[in-house]
């Protein structure tokens, strides 16, 4: 099977962090489906030399040196290739931010991998835009099919809707057109039928289990461990108000990221007084998430929204029980063997749920919680999954 990945966000040398776990699944996907041929399109996501913003006159000079380099491809692995060609985006608000230079960019992409592999079977985006309507420009043209992976986290931005609450036609177009939606959680399904999107299957986010893998261990005191962007989604302030509801128990709460939030999240702390209880352990890299989430206690998902939530399967397949909140993705994950679920937005009710895993979590099995894992969101269930979609897609069949 030859796949053409569109991945919207990617990693890049300027922005290491972008999209990684797409990258991730890519890889994965790779190593279970050695017979494959994978493609993946390139053309600066995210990368700040390949962006234009209309105040940096003197950078968008320089910036357009940089789209004059060379295409070139590089190998992901024995069966995975990137393909890359600069091209400079903007604000949708100018030419939709160039999303005719972005169909050429890809469909150059496209045809390298098209002459190194031959007929390509099928084609998929990652994320609604642009991915998807790239995908569906190059679908129309070489009459291939393709899917999108859906990752708005929610779904969707307020920037994709009209002031009466539809979908923009830029968004609702090409996801109407795919062959088949791919939402990574229930919750995630539910929401694209309200936006009249019911053409999706559930296929859940795989988890690293190589490198996310218990280790026996016995941490001094009560390691609380939580990791994501400092942002407002992410709830870090919910999680440090829900701290000071627990004043009895000595605790340390170890948060790793960075964000627009980690000075206003530190000062919140100290207002707080519970600045002696929180570590601030900055960017970390997925072997330091590893890391720290084999030597914590249990973790601590407290976002408003996610549409899957992978922080939570690495904690798990480190064999780590979880406390997340109802904010989408985990209920598809969290069950009583292996964490609790509590309201979203609800600091009390965190607060209740972070002091119960405090004096029971010991009680919970790490081998059980790794099997759970390792039966549901490994690599192989995974692949497995992409394979009857794609077969399926391919063949014509519905589900």
């Amino acid at each position: 099977m030859n796949i053409f990945f569109i991945p919207s966000w990617y990693p890049s040398k300027n922005n290491p962090i972008y999209g990684t776990f797409v990258k991730e699944q890519i890889e994965l996907l790779a190593q279970e489906k050695p017979d494959w041929n994978i493609g993946i399109s390139l053309w600066g996501q995210g990368d700040p030399d390949y962006m234009l913003w209309v105040k940096d006159h003197l950078f968008n000079i320089i910036k357009l040196g940089h789209a004059k380099r060379r295409s070139f491809e590089k190998p992901l692995s024995d069966n995975a290739t990137q393909y890359f060609k600069p091209c400079l985006t903007w604000t949708r608000k100018i030419s939709q931010g160039n999303i005719k230079g972005l169909f050429q960019t890809n469909e150059h992409n496209f045809n390298q991998f098209r002459s190194k592999v031959g007929q390509i079977d099928i084609i998929h985006a990652q994320a609604s835009y642009p991915g998807a309507l790239i995908a569906e420009y190059l679908s129309q043209k070489y009459n291939i099919p393709y899917v999108v992976t859906i990752r708005m986290s929610p779904f969707p931005f307020k920037e994709f809707l009209t002031r009466h609450g539809k979908l923009l036609k830029l968004i609702s177009y090409p996801l109407k057109n795919a062959n088949r939606l791919i939402a990574t959680s229930h919750s995630l399904q539910k929401t694209l039928v309200e936006y009249e999107l019911s053409n999706s299957s559930v296929i859940h986010n795989p988890v690293d289990t190589k490198l996310f893998q218990p280790i026996v261990h016995n941490s001094p005191g009560i390691q609380i461990l939580a990791v994501g962007r400092l942002e407002f989604q992410k709830g870090f302030d919910l999680l440090l108000q829900a701290i000071t509801k627990i004043p009895e128990i000595d605790l340390t709460v170890r948060i790793g990221g960075a964000g627009s939030q980690k000075h206003q999240l530190k000062r919140l702390s100290q207002t707080l007084n519970i600045d002696h209880k929180v570590e601030w352990l900055g960017e970390l890299s997925r072997e330091q998430v590893a890391h720290e989430m084999q030597h914590c206690n249990f973790y601590v998902l407290s976002s408003r929204h996610e549409t899957f939530g992978n922080v939570i399967l690495e904690a798990l397949a480190c064999g780590k029980p979880v406390v997340a909140t109802k904010c989408g993705g985990p209920a598809d994950i969290i069950t009583e063997e292996n964490g609790f679920l509590c309201e979203s937005e609800n600091v009390l009710d965190l607060a209740n749920y972070i002091e119960k895993m405090c004096h029971n979590y010991q009680d919970f099995s790490s081998e059980t919680i790794r099997n759970y894992i390792l039966t549901r969101f490994s690599p192989k269930a995974f692949s497995e999954n992409m394979e009857r979609v794609y077969s399926s897609v391919i063949s014509g069949d519905s589900e």
